[in-house]
């Protein structure tokens, strides 16, 4: 599935602004899809992640031990690891026709 960036970016862009936080989407194959303005909610691996667009492999794991993001049905929590430059991330899923889009984090 492809994922229209513009769409997705107005999507993103009013939920970030309702809960006043920062919003990114990843696709369920991992690749990161877009994200909002940042509300002073940033860590160290978000930092990294907006000006690399890559995501570490040892970060990659442990978020993902905990979010499964081509299966997630219902929200999904990734503890704060200092050691990563990680804060508590809540995940939610991104619905489409055919399943699970990807999934949106929350700091």
């Amino acid at each position: 599935m492809t994922v229209n960036r513009d769409s997705a970016q107005h999507y993103v862009d009013q939920l970030a602004e309702k809960l006043g936080r920062a919003v990114a989407v990843d696709d369920r194959h991992r690749r990161f899809v877009t994200c909002s303005r940042h509300f002073g909610d940033v860590d160290s691996l978000r930092v990294n992640v907006l000006v690399s667009r890559h995501l570490d492999d040892k970060s990659s794991a442990y978020r993902y031990s905990f979010v499964d993001a081509a299966n997630l049905r219902g929200p999904g929590r990734v503890p704060e690891n200092d050691d990563l430059g990680i804060t508590v991330r809540r995940c939610y899923p991104v619905p489409s026709n055919d399943g699970c889009m990807g999934f949106s984090a929350t700091q």
